[in-house]
């Protein structure tokens, strides 16, 4: 059985809060957690009666499907997908790409895969993300050129557009959308509140989360190193507002480039005060 639907992206832009809501609708069935199959080499390998074989429970449902936000970024995964599924439904959602970037940093400094500070890694990203293209915070959320090459492979019908702000502002009206998207006949006034798992409690300094986990990963002291470094309060640093000018102008264009290639309204990204974790 394959899917008919995925969730390819963004990261860090509600994921997977929206899987957790459709993971409570008695017609939907989705793969928990992220399948990966068509991002990383050794799932693919695994072939496609692999891939098949994980949504046998959802038989009987009327919307199969998974959440992947690699899908949305890496370049070889459209034509993957459109190989195998050429009718599947893609469902994007898209956060505010200055607050998606600064999320993004933090998730990794915290797993301990970045040692710069958030500064450096931006000025230094277009050198970096030569050689590693998962240190591509900031292109990362250039999501209208990953748009575009979802349209080299399939119609505009076939993707739903959604944005970060609303599934937080009204959760309800955003997942009946999906609902609608996938043919599901089930109008929510009130979905299931849905567990927030990916709230982080940054390091207090990122350069000895990064020592700690690459190099004392496997000793017994980096478990309590790791406590030591946990900030007290729970999201990220506040991003200095000379920060977010900088990124905020360089996201405009590429911002006007989704707009026009999505529809949506885009106004919610110039307010002030943009959730940052």
């Amino acid at each position: 059985m394959l899917p008919n639907f995925i969730i390819v992206g963004a990261m860090k832009a509600g994921t997977t809060t929206l899987h957790d809501y459709l993971a409570g609708i008695e017609d939907v069935w989705i793969a928990p957690g992220e399948v990966r199959y068509f991002s990383n080499e050794r799932n693919y390998a695994r072939g496609l009666e692999w891939y098949e074989r994980l949504f046998d429970p959802g038989a009987g449902k009327l919307a199969i499907g998974e959440k992947s936000p690699a899908y949305s970024y890496l370049p070889k995964v459209p034509e993957r997908i459109h190989r195998c599924l050429p009718g599947v439904k893609l469902i994007w959602i898209f956060r505010d790409p200055v607050a998606r970037t600064y999320s993004h940093y933090w998730h990794a400094a915290t797993r301990g895969k970045e040692r710069l500070t958030f500064a450096s890694a931006i000025a230094r990203e277009r050198e970096r993300v030569r050689s590693n293209i998962l240190l591509g915070y900031m292109k990362r959320s250039l999501y209208a050129e990953q748009v575009e090459r979802y349209l080299g492979f399939f119609p505009r019908e076939q993707m739903l557009f959604l944005l970060f702000e609303d599934l937080v502002r009204e959760p309800a009206a955003v997942v009946n959308r999906v609902l609608d998207f996938l043919g599901v006949p089930h109008v929510l006034e009130a979905p299931r509140v849905a567990r927030h798992s990916n709230v982080t409690r940054a390091p207090r300094l990122v350069s000895l989360q990064w020592v700690t986990r690459t190099l004392l990963r496997r000793h017994h002291i980096a478990q309590l190193v790791q406590r030591v470094n946990r900030r007290a309060e729970p999201g990220y640093p506040r991003l200095s507002s000379e920060m977010r000018d900088q990124l905020a102008r360089e996201f405009q264009e590429p911002n006007r480039a989704l707009a026009r290639l999505t529809g949506l309204d885009l106004g919610a990204w110039n307010q002030p005060g943009a959730p940052q974790s």
